[in-house]
């Protein structure tokens, strides 16, 4: 399935900006700082969005990948490796949401 979203990389910067594509021809797609509703979004809350939203096409595979796996019963217990390389892949995902991973 092709998605209807700009592909990766997404990715956030020291200004809590979300660019989509590389250094070179890259398109601002979130301000998390500086936008309509920044005078309720905390110093915290900024870098946590603007993390949030670059990682939204890695979450998307994932998903997609989990539910492929799944469905094809290639992802059958916590006892598999396929399960625990999934989790794996999960944990890191949510350490680079949660600002805790390259």
């Amino acid at each position: 399935m092709t998605s209807k979203h700009t592909p990766a990389p997404w990715r956030a910067d020291e200004w809590d900006c979300v660019w989509i594509g590389d250094e070179d021809h890259a398109l601002l797609v979130a301000n998390c700082r500086n936008s309509v509703m920044a005078d309720r979004v905390s110093q915290e809350q900024a870098p946590a969005n603007a993390r949030l939203i670059a990682e939204a096409p890695a979450m998307l595979s994932e998903l997609r990948n989990i539910q492929n796996g799944i469905e094809t019963r290639a992802i059958t217990s916590e006892h598999d490796e396929t399960f625990a390389t999934a989790a794996h892949r999960i944990r890191a995902l949510l350490a680079r949401i949660d600002g805790e991973g390259a």
